[in-house]
């Protein structure tokens, strides 16, 4: 199949990413969207039994005086059913990003179907992370947002690579070690972009909520891109004196 070269440094990716969510956005947001309002509408259930307030975009955060009890009940089935919700969303969108990196047409329901048999492996990852995670704060903070940084590409090395829970971790690990500097420029460009926006629409009540909403959704799409490109960036390319190992989406790198 044909496929684009390797992105070799941070203008590249950044230039790159924002080309393909150009030519793609309508399908990238279609899978979105497709997701996002059904799981929105379990948030918006789930905020009703618990007696909190229903907002555009809300995700599941519960307040102190929330009981244990209720959280064992309706929250910890939605929370499982959001979680599958996001694991379905997240191989779908890589999913489209490996049909457009190798050219092939984007669909959004093959997206869908291609990224489904990576569901389960992806929920499994998510709580190893999210465990490995927790350790990580509860020992020292650094050490938590170590563990945030590495596993940040588990998702494109099980979707673009076909990789198991553990061989996911691993070439996530070594990827995002290699592409450092794009995927920090990455997550920066992504909490400042939020934080302007917020910034700008503070005060507008249910206006900053729906606009907050959209933009996230975009910015979520685009920051999808440009870290299946990191990947890509971390995973193919050659280090300094070696050799690259190459997976089912090898290239070689532009420059």
């Amino acid at each position: 199949m044909e496929e684009r070269p390797v992105p070799a440094d941070v203008p590249v990716v950044f230039q790159e990413s924002w080309r393909m969510f150009a030519s793609g956005w309508t399908q990238y947001l279609t899978v979105m969207l497709i997701i996002y309002i059904p799981a929105w509408v379990i948030s918006a259930l789930l905020a009703v039994s618990l007696g909190l307030p229903i907002r555009m975009g809300a995700t599941y955060n519960f307040t102190p005086g929330t009981s244990f009890g209720s959280l064992l009940g309706p929250a910890a089935i939605v929370m499982i059913i959001g979680a599958v919700l996001s694991a379905i969303e997240s191989a779908a969108i890589v999913s489209l990003f490996d049909m457009q990196w190798h050219n092939q047409p984007l669909d959004w329901q093959e997206g869908i179907r291609r990224g489904l048999p990576f569901i389960w492996t992806i929920v499994a990852t998510s709580v190893l992370v999210t465990l490995m995670t927790m350790v990580g704060f509860v020992l020292l903070i650094i050490p938590g947002v170590v563990v945030v940084f590495l596993m940040s590409l588990t998702v494109q090395a099980i979707v673009l690579d076909h990789m198991s829970v553990v061989a996911a971790i691993t070439a996530s690990s070594r990827a995002a070690s290699r592409a450092f500097v794009p995927i920090v420029v990455i997550i920066l460009t992504v909490l400042l972009a939020g934080l302007i926006v917020s910034f700008i629409f503070r005060g507008t009540g249910a206006l900053a909520d729906v606009i907050s909403t959209v933009f996230n959704i975009i910015l979520s799409i685009w920051s999808s891109i440009a870290m299946g490109l990191a990947y890509l960036h971390g995973s193919r390319l050659a280090p300094a004196g070696g050799t690259a190992p190459q997976g089912p989406s090898g290239g070689s790198p532009v420059q």
